[in-house]
């Protein structure tokens, strides 16, 4: 039983590092190539080939987040009718982590989308899908499944033509096309009509015999933890929670990284903004720094004791000792039979 516990440290270990991961995941080429993707998506803007510009705006800001970037890409998706994701894209710059001190254009980019998704809300179409009877139906929307939870309810389209179909055994199947207009509301009843001859479905019977109660487990002891593992578990934990410390340091990094990146010229002349992100730059990579190696630190030593952890009842007893030395105090393990 104690293996199958061991599984999900490592689980964790990694899941915090891939949070940590953002500390120099974006590179100088990363960088250098988002924008040259903006400039070029902002080209096909002023050709007006929408369909470009949506996809070189998506992609500038999947190589590096940014609000102008999203901002395009929204605005791209709305020239093509694309209304659903342009509003889905709009709440996602809103949800942008932007650090202390944001650029100006940072800072109109997420006041633009604020203002144009608020506009946009109102005119994007909407369906109502209801199932009349008892029905254990399947239905979709454009081929998509629509789970019970959106039934009866607003369910945001793009204009134009909706398919909506419907199964379910024993009966036939439906399907209904319906167009919608910008700003327009359209309800849909699906009604499964039974198929002649069908048997209808068997009423629930008492079970003749009860249930096989569940194994007591005999005489087993339940397992219980050790001092050491106590410990082990209490180490990895610390050890986790330093590596997401590390992770939000991490990113707020990032963010005065970027600002000094806009307020700083190639001969480190930077204005009153960017001096301040240097220097708060400089505090976060410190923090950073001692608690994403911390974290792995607690993490490798209580998943050290874990593993080498007896049951108590074996005979066997392993302890965690702190001893002096002129370096200073070290860490170490008795073991004793």
């Amino acid at each position: 039983m104690k293996r199958l516990q061991l599984w999900w440290p490592w689980l964790l270990l990694m899941t915090f590092a891939a949070l940590a991961s953002p500390v120099g995941a974006q590179t100088t080429a990363d960088k250098a190539t988002a924008r040259q993707l903006f400039f070029d998506a902002s080209d096909a803007w002023d050709r007006q080939d929408y369909v470009a510009a949506a996809d070189l705006y998506r992609r500038s800001n999947e190589l590096y987040p940014a609000p102008t970037a999203a901002l395009g890409h929204a605005r791209a998706l709305v020239q093509l009718g694309k209304l659903v994701d342009a509003h889905e894209q709009y709440n996602a710059i809103l949800r942008m982590p932007l650090g202390p001190k944001p650029s100006p254009a940072f800072q109109r980019a997420v006041a633009a989308a604020r203002v144009e998704d608020k506009a946009l809300v109102d005119t994007i179409p909407a369906v109502v899908i209801t199932v009349k009877g008892e029905v254990a139906a399947e239905v979709k929307l454009d081929g998509r499944a629509l789970p019970p939870a959106a039934w009866g309810i607003k369910r945001l389209v793009d204009a134009g033509d909706r398919k909506v179909t419907a199964t379910a055994p024993g009966h036939e199947p439906f399907e209904r096309t319906v167009t919608v207009a910008e700003g327009e509301v359209v309800a849909v009843e699906v009604v499964l009509q039974r198929t002649a001859g069908a048997p209808t479905a068997p009423t629930a019977t008492a079970p003749t015999e009860p249930p096989p109660s569940p194994p007591s487990g005999g005489d087993e002891p339940a397992a219980t933890l050790g001092t050491q593992e106590l410990i082990g578990w209490s180490l990895v934990g610390l050890g986790g929670a330093s590596l997401v410390v590390a992770a939000i340091t991490g990113g707020l990094f990032l963010g005065e990284k970027g600002v000094v990146d806009d307020e700083c010229d190639d001969q480190n002349r930077c204005t009153q903004a960017g001096l301040d992100a240097v220097d708060s730059g400089r505090t976060l990579g410190v923090v950073n720094t001692i608690t994403l190696f911390g974290g792995v630190a607690a993490a490798a030593v209580g998943l050290t004791l874990v593993l080498t952890a007896e049951d108590e009842t074996s005979g066997e007893a392993v302890a965690l000792t702190l001893q002096p030395s002129p370096q200073g105090t070290r860490l170490g393990l008795e073991v004793s039979f």
